[in-house]
C-alpha cells in the first residue's frame, strides 16, 4: 500500500514536471510566432499560436491553495468528481511548505477524497456533493470531508477498496494526530488532524 501511494505521488510529480516544460517553451514559441508575423507569414504564425494555445490549455491548474501537492491532488480528484457527476466544494488554507512529507500529504488528501467520492457517487443525484475543508490551526493541519452516503452496512465494497481508513489512521499516528469518521443522518464525515511540529 505504501508503495502504491508512493507511485501515485511520483506520477503527480511527473505530470507537474511535464507541464513546467511546456510552460518553459512558451517564450521561445511566442518569439517565433512574432517573428513569423513580422516576416509576412501570418498563416504560419497563427498555426503556431493555436498549437501553443492548446499546449498551455492542457496544463492549466486550478489554484486551490498555495501548496502544489494539494493542488495536484485536487485537480486530479475534481476530474473524477466530474466523471461521477459529483459536486466538489473546497475551502483550503494550506501553506506551500509543510513539515508533512509530500507522499503522506498526497496519501492523506487522496484517501479522504477517494472515500468521499465513492460514498457520494452512490447517493441520489441531487445529493452528490462533497465538502472539503482544510485549515492550519496552531501546530495542526485539520482536513475534513463531508458527503451524502448510504449507511455503512449498505455500501458496496469493490475489490481493492476498504484500506483507505487504515492508511489514514496510520498517517495520523505517524504525525501524532487523529482520524475520526462517522455516518449520521445520511452524512458521512471524516476528519484527519496532523501535527505540524517536527
Amino acid at each position: 500500500l505504501r508503495q502504491t501511494e508512493l507511485l501515485h505521488y511520483q506520477s503527480i510529480e511527473t505530470r507537474r514536471e511535464e507541464m513546467a516544460k511546456i510552460r518553459h517553451d512558451f517564450n521561445n514559441q511566442l518569439t517565433t510566432a512574432l517573428y513569423l508575423t513580422e516576416q509576412g507569414a501570418p498563416a504560419e504564425s497563427r498555426e503556431l499560436l493555436n498549437q501553443l494555445k492548446d499546449s498551455i490549455s492542457s496544463t492549466k491548474e486550478y489554484a486551490w491553495c498555495s501548496n502544489p501537492i494539494v493542488n495536484a491532488i485536487l485537480d486530479e480528484k475534481s476530474a473524477v468528481c466530474q466523471q461521477q457527476q459529483v459536486s466538489l466544494q473546497a475551502e483550503l488554507d494550506v501553506e506551500r511548505d509543510l513539515t508533512i512529507q509530500p507522499v503522506h500529504l498526497c496519501s492523506a488528501f487522496s484517501n479522504l477524497l477517494d472515500n468521499a467520492i465513492r460514498g457520494a457517487a452512490q447517493a441520489p443525484k441531487e445529493q452528490r456533493t462533497i465538502s472539503l475543508h482544510a485549515v492550519q490551526d496552531g501546530d495542526f493541519l485539520h482536513i475534513k470531508t463531508e458527503n451524502h452516503s448510504l449507511p455503512p452496512e449498505r455500501k458496496r465494497r469493490s475489490d481493492g477498496h476498504g484500506y483507505g481508513q487504515q492508511i489514514l489512521r496510520d498517517i495520523a499516528q505517524q504525525y501524532h494526530g487523529s482520524f475520526q469518521a462517522e455516518w449520521k443522518d445520511g452524512i458521512y464525515t471524516a476528519v484527519l488532524s496532523l501535527s505540524l511540529t517536527k
